[in-house]
């Protein structure tokens, strides 16, 4: 059994979900305000979109890493670390 914080504090950076992830930076921002506990309709207005924008970039995410749901998506980026926003070289 593996425990892992996944409070909106311990989610990795926008940087380095776009890095692991291989998102735009508008993307990895949605994403970001996902896994702080935001609403799609929330993080559209914090970032300034409309929310269509945002559910059109929700759904480019959603295929880029091969899934269906929000849930799934940040169950993914729970397991991400800041330390994989370096890139191999």
């Amino acid at each position: 059994l593996l425990i892992r914080d996944v409070s909106p504090e311990s989610a990795p950076a926008a940087s380095t979900i776009a890095v692991a992830l291989s998102l735009t930076p508008a993307e990895a921002g949605l994403v970001a305000q996902l896994c702080a506990g935001k609403s799609v309709a929330q993080a559209a207005d914090t970032l300034g979109i409309r929310i269509s924008t945002a559910r059109t970039q929700l759904r480019s995410v959603f295929a880029k890493t091969e899934t269906a749901s929000q849930t799934q998506l940040l169950r993914m980026v729970s397991l991400l670390t800041d330390s994989e926003a370096v890139p191999a070289t």
